[in-house]
């Protein structure tokens, strides 16, 4: 868990430095278990993206295509 973590927070701040500025954070069973969702998130605020979208809390919803569609155009 604490590796995942890590992994997560290097990743997302290598994508930081590039410029990017915005997350949509969509994960295959974000709807019954958003908790995942909620911790990748965290990390992004933390590391500084003005804008980020769970796609569990932008459409609570089973199918991740749809939830995915619509989380990357909710800004």
């Amino acid at each position: 868990h604490a590796t995942a973590v890590v992994q997560v927070t290097a990743q997302l701040a290598a994508v930081f430095a590039t410029g990017v500025r915005s997350v949509a954070v969509v994960l295959a069973h974000a709807y019954p278990f958003p908790e995942h969702a909620q911790q990748k998130g965290s990390i992004a605020r933390a590391l500084g993206f003005p804008q980020v979208s769970l796609s569990s809390a932008v459409m609570p919803m089973v199918k991740m295509a749809a939830r995915g569609f619509t989380t990357t155009a909710d800004r």
